[in-house]
Parts: structure tokens; sequence; C-alpha cells
């Protein structure tokens, strides 16, 4: 009896000791109110008045709402998980403390991957559930270094095979911008050769040629008139048929159609023009008909 009378009072004492402002104050006034008060009921005392006063359901909130600080490490956050969870399931068993606590933890990671794995995972231990996600952080940069040298190293080869000449031969470089070009130049032939097949097959379906069509029809480029001149033109480009386009000429003249001079230098249209001139000698009326005819023969 005396053996425990005298233990209560050494806790008193030590107590009293380590208490100060208003923690001592409350103390003493204990002491004062019931002199015979034992160590138990001082503890509870000073629990009820200085202790966690939260509801253990608000308590509860504030564990299943709780996340890692963006400032906050692992360690921090995991022992604030633990403080959480030791109020929040005060009343429950501490196996199912530590399940939640090792749950909290995973799922309130800054880092969700990591995290997400570790819950995977269903760690036993809170210092194993710290354990997987700094593996899991670790594994994810090694791989992740990996891949961004891989592709710097990709994106340089193509840099350079883009820039770099092509060798084709001993002796000869041809850059690519040049082998570009000269597919680019093959297919435009390609194309205007079959355009000029097309081209040369619709005639033959309608029955003519380009070489029987007229000359203001095809030779847009020269001023040639039937009734002026007789197609000596006042283009700068009339009466030369290297003007006009590819494939329907071939020094072919307008006025008779025949190969080997042009319009200038016809033999056809120098006997009209002796022809037009010995008919202005005639009187008026025979003059208007003849100009008739000539424009029947050139229409």
């Amino acid at each position: 009896m005396l053996k425990s009378l005298s233990g209560q009072m050494n806790k008193k004492e030590q107590l009293c000791w380590c208490l100060d402002d208003a923690a001592s104050e409350y103390y003493t006034l204990l002491l004062e109110n019931n002199k015979t008060a034992s160590f138990t009921d001082i503890i509870s005392n000073m629990n009820k008045r200085f202790g966690h006063q939260e509801l253990p359901e608000t308590s509860q909130v504030q564990f299943q709402t709780s996340a890692q600080g963006e400032k906050e490490t692992l360690e921090e956050w995991s022992e604030r998980v633990l403080t959480l969870a030791t109020r929040a399931y005060s009343r429950y068993s501490e196996q199912l403390m530590t399940e939640q606590a090792i749950m909290r933890f995973c799922q309130g990671c800054n880092d969700t991957v990591a995290g997400t794995e570790a819950c995977i995972s269903k760690p036993k231990s809170m210092d194993a559930a710290l354990d997987m996600i700094r593996w899991c952080q670790h594994t994810r940069k090694a791989v992740s270094a990996i891949q961004k040298t891989s592709k710097k190293e990709e994106e340089s080869l193509s840099e350079k095979s883009v820039n770099s000449p092509v060798v084709l031969g001993v002796g000869s470089i041809k850059s690519s911008m040049d082998n570009r070009l000269s597919r680019i130049e093959e297919h435009i032939k390609k194309m205007m050769s079959t355009v000029t097949s097309l081209v040369q097959e619709q005639s033959v379906k309608h029955g003519t040629s380009p070489n029987s069509r007229s000359p203001n029809q095809d030779n847009r480029y020269s001023d040639y008139s039937p009734t002026g001149n007789y197609g000596r033109g006042r283009g700068n480009n009339s009466g030369d048929r290297r003007y006009t386009r590819q494939g329907y000429y071939n020094n072919e003249c307008f006025n008779c159609h025949q190969q080997g001079h042009y319009i200038k230098d016809c033999p056809d249209l120098y006997v009209q023009e002796t022809e037009r001139q010995s008919v202005q000698k005639e009187p008026t009326s025979q003059q208007v008909s003849f100009d008739e005819n000539n424009k029947d023969e050139f229409s």
C-alpha cells in the first residue's frame, strides 16, 4: 500500500515538472480541489481538458480527404497519415487502422502512377508501401531517360539523312533535294504526255485534227485577220509559228496549211494579193462581190 502511494506521488511530481503554462495552472487547480486525486484521474482530466476534442466521424472525414502536399516528402506524408488514422480509427483494432493508413498513403500520393502500382501490390506495412513507391519512381525515371536518348538519336539521324548528300557512285554526289526535283520533273513529263495523248484521241474521235483548225481558234497569240493585211498581224509574235503551242504545228502555214514555210512566205497568199490588186481596178460592184466571196473563203 505504501509502495503504491509512493509510486503515485513520484508520478505526480514528475508530471508537475513536465507541465508549463496553462497545463501547469490546471494541474495546480486539480490538486487544490482534490489533494488525494490519483495519477490516473489527473491524466484523465488533463486529456479531457487539453486532448483531441474532435469527433471520430470528423476525424474520419479528414482522413479520407487528406492528400500529400506539394512540398511534402514521402516520409512526412506517411507520418501525417498515421497520425490521422490514429485519431480516426481509435475505437477500432490496430490492424484495421494500419490497413486504412497504407491505402490512404498510396491513394493520396502526388505520384499517381507510383501510388497506383503500390496500392495494387497491397503492401503489409507502411515501410513496404514507401519502398514500393520509391522503386516505382526510380524505374520510371530510368526508362524515360533511355527513351528520351533514343528519340534524340532518331531525330538527329533523320536530320542528317535529310541534309546530308546521297552518294550515287564513285566521285558522284547528289543531294536529296536534287533527287526530289528530278522525281517531280519526271512526274510532270508523264502528266504532259498523258494530256497530249488524250487531246489527240479526242481529236481523232471527233474527226478533226489540230492541223485543220482555223488560225484564230488555235493560235491565241496571233493577230491574224482575214480582212486586214492577210495574216501579217500586228502582234509581237504574229507570223512566227515558233510561239504557238507545242505539238499542234511544226512549221505549218496558216493560209494553206502546208509545212515548210510560214504565212508571210506563202505562195498562195502572194497570188491572192495579186488578184486582189487587179480586182480593185474593176468597178465597185464587182469588187464588193469579190470581197464577199473572199470572206466566204476565209470563214
